[in-house]
């Protein structure tokens, strides 16, 4: 039922037992009204709240427009108010309190209760949204300011003018005029001269995203070269994606705990305080208590009720010092909990150092065998004499003997956007030339004129690398990655020249310094290679600002006009949001929310980091602050929302015993719960699937088939529709497969962006502990169940949605760490809150106060990050002892990526200027660029077949996507045979492909 019971019902006779809830109200309404003048008892006012304290009422009638208690055994019916304000508005949120209004005021003392009910002389609830003045449950005398009087009802300002109505009309009307477009130009057989081409491209690109996930690849293997990993593999021993992600999962972990510890604290602050009695009373338990006493009884009518009936004894003396012993018991009580939340935190940080050395000693990848030399000329651009400088200069100081160091891979300037296009352009032409030799997409009727054409095309790039080398093109950014055969000598030479900084000082390359690696070459932006520490700060800085700025604008044009002149209008009038303006609402706000986040990442991409683990922490340090305070105007919206809703102020900075309106702390609390659980905790998450990756995998595979294959649309129309089309090509003709991949692929793994949740949400619950609620406790219990949810769901995520990615080294662990600090200031915050609604803080000025909060937040967070630099150290290099068995080419043959295939200047030389790597690892058909998803290209030609074994996965949403696709081009074959001239090519994409041969065969 809607709103509170505030009327006092009495209990009926025995036949009604069987009747409906309604009608047992009623028959007990009814016999309250009619037994009201026998009852004795006093007027039902016990204290009146003034400046000094609690006093008696000034007579046994009530007075206006002053708040009063009732002594809780007797109904509001009894009360009798005087003439000149008859109405009992009760307490909307605090109970045992009432105020004597007029008729007029019911819902401005009472929100929510606009219906003077003139025999019961009672507010009641008005079921018309927004009415100030309701004559009846369905006609409305009188509005709130914001809503328009209309045939005796409300209607909101925005939808009477017919604002969001014409909005939503005019969407649907275009979205229905395009579909009508779409499938009238598709019945007469609209088409484009390069349909086979472009719907070719687009399969082999959904084939694209499926290889670009998280699979185990092995070159070695004869029977399963690429395997699904199981959902069920162990995330935090094996080497998936790298030691982040395992730390990933070790700090999910770490919620779990604290949250289960929080949850004792909460039980056992809560649970003996005895709060309930000065808290609101849900109208169920008021049916049950009705109800159960109804059954007794054997008169009519014998009991009447109070909607409080639990707060039979209840007097302000009481109130006072129940309140006064919550107020310090809470106060210890989180003190107790910043400490064991503290030493929890140290001892799980000091468990995922020692984690990462564990697993880096446990898991052989690239970065065991190289160093990274800094330093070098930009004229040092031959690998082979590098090679053998440091060759020459190291045996002076320790053993070397001949192959020791496996190779040297130069780092190039790329800054040149031309440049580096040309470079691309000229490697993907390679890729192709590699999928025709080992027949993965192309079918092989075309293979002639492939050859021919790519003999023609090989001269030209050959032509165009010798150039960029000779001219001085392409120059070294005096960076190069040296790669030993065996780890133990790598660490040998780090350790050498740890002590004596002469290992490697030569004439010829005099500012030369090593550095060590914790980072695989895939982790590398070689791209951005040449930026210096000091230009990558700046743009870092200059990006962050740029993003604040974004969020601060949005917010001040958007977010904060919709909460004040939409959310504000209803909530004032006690009514929850609704109607198209909530429909526009939620789409304004999701669009809001997407692009604040693709400011994150476009900033944290235009910034320039060297390296990924630079990259993801900016992503997540930026993504954090950012959610921090939206999750912190969320909770103040929300707060306003039920203030202006509940009626009454908040007063947190005064002591708890002085505070009288405690029951709209709670409704902030049961608020803040109900924005959490299911939403923010579990909803999101799942909306984020949706709007992330199922609804862009749908809409642009159907806005690229509407332009380059259907062609459904007049040209003016294509072209408004490609600008919501990622990646799309400058004209309308042909959708090259590379765009293709590119706006179908699946978004990356999103530990960076996910690490977040560890600080907001449970700082957020920090922060409601400074509220009085029953509630609290429930929060930290669902985000504990929250933490069981989030493993799940990242692990599903991590390995069938997202794309796979590498996360080396323990950088964005420590971040994550430091920016603990941020949940244990407000749970600092909080203390001292508590301390001052206890009394142990002397009472000052409110501004004083608050800057106390401030300090005391400080204060948290800082001995935290102190503790955790001091004890933890996460910044002291820990290497694990290295190997001794496995060499560079070990793993090279197991892993499809080295230091060499991930630079795209070395594969150019190997691939076009052998001479000046003559002793490359990479030779023949190896001289190819890594990518992401073309990783069978490494394959050898001979095991393609076992490639696409077990290609599709039940836990994937694209199994099913494209097995609609496959039936929707059944049907269209079947309805529309006789009406359209159908392209061969749509008949590829109802095959069932197994194999990469098959997959694009288009047949001319």
């Amino acid at each position: 039922m809607p709103g509170k019971w505030w009327v006092l019902t009495a209990v009926a006779s025995a036949a009604h037992e069987k009747d409906g809830l309604k009608d047992v109200i009623e028959a007990a309404t009814k016999s309250a009204v009619q037994m009201i003048d026998k009852l004795e008892g006093a007027c039902g006012a016990s204290a009146v709240e003034t400046s000094d304290g609690f006093v008696p009422p000034k007579g046994k009638t009530a007075e206006c427009w002053v708040e009063q208690y009732t002594n809780c055994t007797m109904s509001y019916t009894q009360i009798r108010c005087p003439d000149s304000c008859p109405m009992v508005a009760a307490s909307p949120s605090f109970p045992c309190i009432f105020t004597c209004v007029t008729p007029e005021e019911c819902a401005e003392y009472s929100p929510g209760h606009a219906r003077p009910d003139f025999e019961l002389k009672l507010c009641t609830p008005c079921s018309v949204l927004g009415c100030r003045y309701c004559t009846s449950h369905t006609e409305c005398k009188e509005c709130f300011p914001g809503f328009v009087l209309e045939h005796d009802r409300c209607t909101f300002y925005m939808d009477a003018h017919g604002i969001s109505a014409t909005v939503l009309k005019v969407l649907v009307v275009l979205i229905a005029f395009l579909v009508m477009v779409v499938l009238i130009c598709y019945c007469r057989g609209y088409r484009s001269e390069h349909a086979d081409e472009n719907l070719r491209n687009m399969i082999e690109a959904r084939r694209h995203r499926r290889l670009c996930k998280l699979h185990k690849w092995d070159r070695t293997s004869e029977k399963t070269p690429r395997r699904w990993f199981d959902l069920s593999v162990s995330m935090m021993k094996d080497d998936i994606a790298g030691v982040g992600v395992a730390l990933y999962y070790k700090r999910i972990f770490h919620m779990g705990l604290c949250g289960l510890v929080c949850v004792a604290c909460m039980c056992m602050l809560y649970a003996p305080a005895g709060l309930q009695k000065y808290l609101p009373m849900k109208e169920e338990v008021i049916l049950d208590k009705m109800l159960d006493a109804f059954k007794k009884s054997e008169t009519t009518p014998a009991v009447l009720f109070s909607p409080l009936v639990k707060c039979a004894h209840f007097t302000p003396e009481l109130r006072a010092e129940a309140l006064q012993d919550f107020a310090e018991h809470s106060f210890w009580t989180l003190c107790a909990m910043w400490g064991f939340i503290f030493v929890l935190s140290l001892q799980q940080s000091y468990s995922c150092y020692h984690f990462y050395t564990w697993f880096d000693e446990q898991n052989v990848d690239s970065s065991d065998y190289a160093v990274l030399l800094t330093g070098l000329p930009a004229s040092t651009t031959n690998e082979a004499q590098l090679q053998k400088m440091l060759e020459k200069q190291l045996r002076q100081h320790m053993e070397l003997d001949e192959g020791d160091i496996h190779g040297v891979s130069i780092a190039y300037d790329l800054s040149d956007f031309t440049l580096r296009t040309e470079v691309e352009t000229i490697l993907s032409n390679i890729t192709r030339h590699k999928e025709f030799q080992i027949g993965a997409f192309e079918g092989r009727k075309s293979w002639t004129s492939r050859m021919f054409e790519w003999e023609k095309q090989q001269a030209e790039d050959k032509e165009k690398t010798e150039r960029m080398f000779n001219d001085g093109r392409l120059k070294s950014v005096g960076r190069a990655f040296v790669v030993f055969n065996k780890a133990s000598k790598r660490d040998e030479v780090l350790e050498k020249y740890g002590v004596n900084k002469k290992v490697i000082e030569m004439p010829e390359l005099p500012n030369v310094e090593i550095e060590g690696v914790d980072f695989d070459p895939v982790s590398v932006f070689w791209e951005n290679q040449h930026n210096t520490d000091s230009k990558v700060g700046h743009n870092a800085v200059k990006g962050a600002l740029k993003v604040v700025a974004f969020f601060l604008i949005v917010n001040a044009l958007i977010i904060l006009p919709y909460n004040v002149f939409v959310v504000g209008v209803f909530m004032s009038s006690g009514a929850d949001l609704a109607g198209p303006s909530q429909t526009i609402a939620g789409l304004l706000l999701g669009i809001v929310n997407q692009q604040i986040s693709a400011q994150v990442y476009n900033q944290a991409w235009f910034a320039g980091f060297k390296k990924k683990d630079r990259f993801d922490t900016f992503i997540f340090v930026l993504n954090t602050t950012v959610q921090f305070f939206n999750t912190w105007l969320g909770l103040g919206v929300t707060a306003w929302a039920v203030i202006g809703k509940e009626g009454g102020t908040v007063e947190i900075f005064s002591p708890l015993v002085d505070t009288g309106n405690i029951g709209l702390e709670a409704a902030i609390g049961d608020a803040f719960y109900a924005m959490h659980v299911p939403g923010v905790l579990y909803v999101n998450y799942i909306m984020g699937l949706l709007m992330g990756g199922v609804v862009p995998f749908a809409q642009h595979t159907l806005v690229g088939k509407i332009i380059y294959v259907w062609r459904s649309l007049p040209d003016c129309l294509l072209r408004a529709l490609k600008l919501i089309l990622p990646w799309a090509p400058d004209d309308l003709e042909r959708y090259p497969r590379f765009n293709a991949e590119k706006a179908i692929e699946a978004p990356e793994m999103g530990v960076a962006w996910d690490y977040s949740a560890f600080i907001v949400h449970i700082a957020t619950a920090f922060l409601v502990t400074a509220v009085v609620s029953a509630s609290v406790w429930k929060l930290f219990v669902a985000l504990s169940c929250w933490c069981l949810f989030f493993s799940l769901w990242s692990r599903f995520m991590h390995l069938r949605v997202q794309t796979a990615s590498s996360f080396n080294g323990h950088l964005l662990d420590t971040a994550g760490w430091l920016l603990w600090s941020l949940p244990m200031g407000c749970l600092a915050g909080s203390i001292f809150v508590w301390a001052v609604r206890s009394k142990m803080v002397p009472e000052i000025h409110l501004a004083f106060r608050v800057a106390l909060l401030v300090l005391a937040m400080i204060l948290g967070a800082a001995l935290w990050v102190m503790a955790y630099l001091l004890i933890i150290q996460p910044f002291r290099r820990s290497d694990a002892p290295a190997s001794q068995h496995e060499t560079v080419e070990e793993v090279m043959r197991m892993q499809p990526f080295s230091w060499y295939n991930c630079n795209p200047a070395y594969v150019l030389k190997c691939a076009y200027m052998k001479e000046l790597v003559p002793d490359s690892h990479l030779s023949g058909n190896e001289a190819l660029l890594y990518r992401r998803g073309k990783e069978y290209l490494f394959i050898e030609k001979d095991k393609q077949k076992r490639v696409t074994d077990r290609f599709e996965d039940m836990y994937e949403f694209e199994t099913y996507m494209e097995w609609i696709y496959e039936k929707l081009g059944v049907y269209s074959r079947m309805s529309f045979s006789d009406c359209r001239t159908l392209e061969k090519a749509e008949e590829t994409e109802i095959q069932k492909y197994t194999r990469l041969e098959s997959e694009a065969e288009v047949v001319p």
